[in-house]
C-alpha cells in the first residue's frame, strides 16, 4: 500500500527563494501552496491543511508571532519550521516561546537541510542549530536584555518604534491613549538605558524587532511621519 506524500506549505516573501525552496521540497514531498504574504498563506494553509509549514519569520505584512499563532489556529496539526535568514535576538526568543518544530538558517544551513528538518519534525524531533541554544543562554544571563526587562506589550511597542511610528500611531495600534503611548516609550528607554528615540530605533533594528526596509522606503516613511525634514535645497 502506497503512503500519501508529506504535504508542504511554503511561506516566503522573496519569489526566487520561494521557488528554490519549492524545487528542493518537490523532490521528496508534495508542495500544496507557496505564498508570498502571510495573509494569503493563512488562506492556503486553512484550505490545504498541510503536514508541515515552512515559514519565513520576516514576512512584510504580518508580525511573526501573530502569523505563527494564526497558523496553529487554522491548521492545529501542522508542524511549523522556521526557514529564515534573520538570526537575531528577537527571533531567538520567538523560537523558544512559540515552541517551533524546527529551524533552518538560509545562510549557514542552506536549503538542502530542509528535507532533514521536515522528516525530523514529523518524527517528533525538534532540530535547532547549536548557536540558538547558545543565544538563548546569553539572553537569559544578560541582566539588561529585552527578554528580562520588557514585557510582551512593551516589546510590541518597541517594534512599532523601530518602524518609526509616532505616539499617535502607536496609540492606535495598541489601543492606548496618546499619553499612555508616550509614557510607554519613556519607560522602555529607561529600562533599556537608552537616551532617546533614535537610539530606540537602532536598538529595535539591531535586535530584530523591526525589519529594516530599503533605504528609499525608510526615507519616505520618515518624511511622511515628519521625522525627516527636507532641506531647502532638496525641496527646490
Amino acid at each position: 500500500m502506497s503512503t500519501a506524500p508529506v504535504r508542504i506549505a511554503i511561506v516566503e516573501d522573496h519569489q526566487l527563494l520561494a521557488e528554490l525552496i519549492e524545487l528542493e521540497c518537490s523532490r521528496a514531498f508534495a508542495v500544496v501552496s507557496n505564498d508570498q504574504t502571510g495573509r494569503a498563506a493563512l488562506k492556503s494553509i486553512e484550505s490545504h491543511q498541510p503536514d508541515v509549514v515552512l515559514l519565513d519569520l520576516g514576512m512584510p505584512d504580518m508580525e511573526a508571532r501573530a502569523l505563527i499563532s494564526s497558523t496553529r489556529r487554522v491548521a492545529p496539526r501542522a508542524k511549523i519550521i522556521a526557514v529564515t535568514a534573520q538570526c537575531n535576538p528577537a527571533n531567538v526568543q520567538l523560537i523558544q516561546e512559540s515552541q517551533l518544530d524546527g529551524y533552518v538558517d538560509k545562510v549557514t544551513d542552506g536549503l538542502k537541510r530542509i528535507p532533514e528538518a521536515v522528516n525530523a519534525a514529523l518524527a517528533g524531533v525538534r532540530t535547532f542549530p547549536s548557536w540558538i541554544r547558545q543565544a538563548l543562554d546569553s539572553l537569559s544571563t544578560m541582566p539588561h536584555s529585552f527578554a528580562k526587562v520588557l514585557n510582551k506589550r512593551e516589546q510590541r511597542v518597541l517594534a512599532l518604534i523601530g518602524q518609526s511610528e509616532n505616539d499617535e500611531q502607536i496609540a492606535r495600534a495598541m489601543g492606548y491613549s496618546v499619553y499612555s503611548a508616550q509614557a510607554c516609550r519613556s519607560r522602555i528607554m529607561r529600562k533599556l538605558g537608552l537616551p532617546g528615540t533614535p537610539a530606540l530605533i537602532r536598538y529595535a533594528i539591531e535586535n530584530g524587532f523591526t525589519r529594516l526596509p530599503g533605504a528609499e522606503g525608510l526615507v519616505r516613511k520618515l518624511r511622511a511621519d515628519g521625522l525627516l525634514r527636507l532641506s531647502s535645497r532638496q525641496a527646490s
